[in-house]
């Protein structure tokens, strides 16, 4: 019998880049001094952003005294949610901007020394203050409150800046999980797995999540920061529906503020994948829930985005319901880690760029290691060690070991404010997989097609395959090294 010569491939796991991030510069896309969007607080003298808390902006009146409360739209409390509107002061003009409900923790304290987590939950399209789309409580989309014209109903029933109705789809969700949680605090160890131990954020649209309503919940946030005891490494984003595209518009914006990002249905993308800014939310963590049987947005559709991401270098959790449409929402707050995996998310944490804390042994190219980009400052440590020159938001790291980082996140004094040192991340070398082999055909019969060469093939999916016959590589004889499979010339005549 004719022997086979002896074959060998190699393969290694390797990653995409990741792309650069926005920073704290607040810059979008950089064509004016602030960029096409503008979060700052406060842009010159005479001018702030404000919050008027307990008091929501409507035009409703009971015996011709304004109600300045919600209109309440959901089947259940709402009550424990406290109302408020955020509003721009500029010289004489008292504006106001945005409706907002919030969920205070149980037994808050401004003096607790990590501060509370905040999520910020984005209803859907229908859960408006006025139009979606064309379909309005009062007028159109040109409609202004602050120039009220034309005048605005003022019947105490009218749903017109309703600020009730965004809490329609999870809110009674996030309160039971607020209930549950009772008066534990965010870091104790025995907290149940449905519990959720800070603020819930549920700001309300009044003609859909644009821009512009989109950069005002930036700045609603900010302001919250700066009024209570939040902790600034642990804000999430969660998207619902439409609200997914919001919670896009709003990351790719100021990715640097959010720890994770959780989308039920998420509308689309927000044309992070079409103008190329996947490489924006690469370094959050996303939990990504889809309906099998939803016809907007399809599963194709949704897992064209997860690709992008992915290639990106986004670590990305993905739940399909089978049996689901685009109502998802429901079981996934029921999954029995979803705040635990959340609250499980911190800013601070390194991010490894394709998720894998492993270095390849046939390479050099070592493992992307990323803190969120855009503060003054960064430091780096290797197994309890300062590294020198790893100043910046990226270290490549090519030896293993314990790693660790921190960033400046707010200069004042002599030292500033640095954020926590992240988690220890411990980067191995990747134990290289035994590379297997199984042959396609013979070398020695010719197949039923009259054809009589063979090949082999690797098992397994990797991005790079490398063969070698007898030892020495087959590139040299013009077979690509990245072919899965290798044909073999039959000695046949």
């Amino acid at each position: 019998m004719r022997s086979v010569n002896l074959f060998t491939v190699l393969f290694c796991v390797l990653n995409y880049p990741v792309f650069a991030q926005v920073d704290t510069t607040l810059i979008y896309k950089p064509n004016t001094e602030f960029g096409t969007i503008d979060i700052r607080l406060s842009k010159r003298a005479g001018h702030s952003y404000y919050l008027q808390e307990n008091n929501t902006f409507s035009f409703r009146k009971n015996n011709e005294v304004p109600t300045n409360t919600y209109l309440k739209m959901t089947a259940w409390d709402s009550s424990p949610y406290t109302q408020g509107n955020m509003r721009e002061k500029a010289d004489k003009q008292d504006l106001f901007v945005m409706n907002y409900r919030l969920l205070k923790p149980q037994s808050y304290a401004s003096t607790l020394s990590q501060g509370y987590p905040l999520v910020v939950v984005l209803h859907g399209k229908l859960e408006r203050g006025n139009c979606a789309d064309t379909v309005c409580y009062h007028a159109n989309k040109e409609f202004s409150p602050n120039t009220n014209n034309p005048p605005a109903p003022s019947a105490p029933d009218h749903m017109l800046f309703n600020n009730d109705y965004n809490l329609v789809h999870a809110g009674l969700d996030y309160l039971e999980a607020h209930n549950i949680n009772g008066t534990r605090l965010p870091d104790d160890p025995a907290l149940p797995s449905g519990a959720y131990p800070g603020f819930v954020l549920f700001p309300q649209n009044t003609n859909g999540w644009d821009a512009p309503a989109s950069q005002d919940v930036i700045k609603l946030i900010r302001l919250l920061i700066k009024r209570y005891n939040i902790d600034p490494n642990r804000i999430y984003i969660n998207g619902i529906s439409h609200g997914g595209h919001g919670a896009y518009e709003v990351l790719k914006r100021a990715p640097w503020m959010f720890a994770a990002a959780v989308m039920f249905s998420a509308a689309d993308d927000a044309s992070l994948v079409s103008q190329k800014m996947a490489g924006k939310i690469s370094g959050i963590p996303l939990w990504i829930f889809q309906g099998a049987l939803d016809a907007n947005p399809t599963q194709n559709k949704t897992e064209n985005y997860i690709r992008a991401f992915r290639k990106a270098g986004a670590n990305v959790r993905y739940t399909l319901y089978p049996h689901l449409g685009h109502g998802t929402w429901n079981e996934a707050l029921d999954e029995p880690d979803f705040f635990s995996w959340m609250l499980g998310q911190n800013r601070s944490s390194i991010h490894v760029d394709g998720g894998n804390a492993s270095i390849c042994p046939t390479s050099d190219q070592g493992r992307l290691l990323i803190l969120p980009e855009g503060f003054k400052s960064y430091e780096w440590e290797l197994n309890g060690m300062a590294i020198p020159n790893a100043g910046t938001n990226k270290y490549l790291a090519t030896q293993p070991g314990i790693y660790r980082g921190r960033f400046l996140m707010f200069e004042y004094g002599s030292e500033g404010r640095w954020s926590n040192w992240s988690g220890n991340l411990n980067v191995t070398v990747q134990t290289a997989a035994s590379a297997q082999t199984e042959q396609i055909g013979t070398l020695l019969l010719r197949d039923l097609n009259g054809n009589p060469d063979a090949r082999l093939q690797a098992v397994g999916d990797y991005p790079y395959y490398y063969w070698y016959k007898d030892g020495k590589s087959l590139k040299t004889q013009g077979i690509p090294d990245t072919l899965k499979s290798v044909t073999l010339r039959s000695q046949l005549g």
